[in-house]
């Protein structure tokens, strides 16, 4: 019953990043009309620059257009497009969470900012995770009121399974 519990969804929510899957195409469709336009005795772009743009294009957007979230009773998953990308915490780990913003040049993406590593495909509101090894991560979302609560119903309801772990010991 107990590892039931710690594998159940307390929440989950996928989040598409509109302003990511647009720009990825950007690049492509103005090469795109330039090919088009131009007569093909005085196109100078290499052949295949189009179709490299086109693969370029696609893995931004399966990689980064959307992230989705799931909270179990166990563990905290953010994780972007068919999921090569992703960060996980154990919620036994998590020491604090709280809603943020994030700030207008932290942007989008995965990378480090001052307050730890960022995970965000849109917006400015996220939630920041500590964990009890000093690092501490963001996960933006268009719900982080919800996604803060969930994580703290995960981490209360992990710190009772190991109380009535420890008692049945």
């Amino acid at each position: 019953m107990n590892e039931l519990a710690s594998r159940r969804v307390i929440y989950e929510h996928r989040q598409v990043g509109w302003m990511i899957l647009m720009g990825a195409w950007v690049p492509l469709l103005c090469l795109a009309v330039i090919w088009t336009f131009t007569p093909i005795a005085q196109r100078e772009l290499p052949p295949h620059l189009l179709p490299g743009l086109a693969i370029a294009s696609a893995l931004a957007i399966v990689s980064f257009s959307s992230m989705s979230v799931v909270v179990t009773g166990t563990r905290v998953v953010a994780r972007f497009g068919l999921g090569l990308l992703k960060r996980t915490a154990a919620v036994k780990h998590i020491v604090s969470v709280t809603m943020v913003r994030t700030r207008w040049y932290e942007g989008w993406g995965i990378h480090w900012t001052s307050r730890g590593m960022l995970y965000n495909v849109s917006g400015s509101d996220a939630v920041r995770l500590e964990l009890d090894n000093g690092k501490a991560f963001m996960i933006g979302s268009d719900e982080a009121r919800r996604l803060c609560a969930a994580i703290e119903r995960a981490m209360q309801d992990s710190r009772e399974r190991t109380r009535h772990d420890a008692l049945r010991r």
